[in-house]
């Protein structure tokens, strides 16, 4: 006869219980802080308690089972349709370091160079996965896009745009204040002619005549101002051309604000 040694260490089978034991905790805690449910029901110091037992005891929840049960993933999804610059990437980087605080895994999705039958198929992908919340930009989702994410059980839907946006709660992008505060700012340095790069991509056109309304409103009444538009490609050999044909020679602008990082 052979006899089984069992070591009473080893738990093939743990629960939350055994986390709550462990942290000294509610059963109701553990669940609040593992399934990432309702952070502001636990303080961060119990928060830790709970992420340190789990991890002590080998506990774990599968995400993919977490988000059956609720009909939703935990995924905060981010649609990205222009191209990074220094800004936007410290934007997603802080978005992505926020939703992470509070338990909830980030995926960006990039958008730009796709074709419209190609957008339509990725935003199709997106809403399937049924994430916690979106992020764009107003030009990437329309209002049709989003009464189709909402019934298919996506609420949280934010965009950002330079204007409010009636269909889906937005983030105001003050971009005619900078270029108001970019032209007082070149003015109060004496510069007289000042010019505007205009992108030629027309994803920048919204930002683009935002910026030019605040800039031709800082110079409303000074005497001697004139504002140049220069019209500029997303390319170095663009802008070498455009620094060649308008920013050399007699009477060129010598305050410029660019549109880009």
């Amino acid at each position: 006869m052979i006899e089984k040694k069992h070591d009473p260490l080893v738990q093939t089978s743990l629960t939350s219980v055994d986390v709550a034991l462990r942290a000294g905790v509610s059963r109701t805690t553990v669940s609040y802080v593992l399934n990432e449910n309702g952070h502001g029901h636990v303080s961060d110091e119990t928060r830790m308690k709970v992420l340190q037992a789990a991890q002590e005891l080998g506990y774990s929840t599968h995400s993919s089972a977490r988000a059956l049960r609720k009909g939703q993933s935990d995924e905060i999804c981010f649609i990205v349709d222009l191209p990074l610059t220094i800004h936007r990437t410290e934007l997603f980087v802080s978005l992505q370091q926020h939703a992470f605080y509070y338990g909830y895994p980030s995926v960006a999705y990039f958008s730009y160079g796709l074709s419209l039958d190609q957008v339509e198929k990725q935003l199709l992908k997106i809403f399937a996965r049924r994430p916690m919340g979106i992020f764009a930009t107003a030009e990437s989702m329309t209002a049709e896009h989003v009464a189709l994410a909402k019934t298919m059980g996506i609420d949280n839907i934010v965009l950002y745009s330079v204007k409010p946006i009636a269909y889906a709660r937005t983030i105001i992008l003050p971009t005619m204040d900078a270029g108001r505060l970019a032209a007082q700012h070149l003015l109060e340095r004496g510069h007289r002619r000042l010019g505007l790069v205009h992108p030629v991509d027309p994803l920048h056109q919204y930002g683009f005549l935002r910026r030019l309304e605040g800039m031709r409103s800082a110079l409303s009444g000074i005497a001697g101002a004139t504002l140049d538009i220069l019209p500029l490609q997303y390319s170095l050999a663009a802008a070498h051309t455009l620094v060649d044909s308008a920013l050399t020679g007699a009477g060129h602008p010598t305050g410029i604000y660019a549109y880009n990082d």
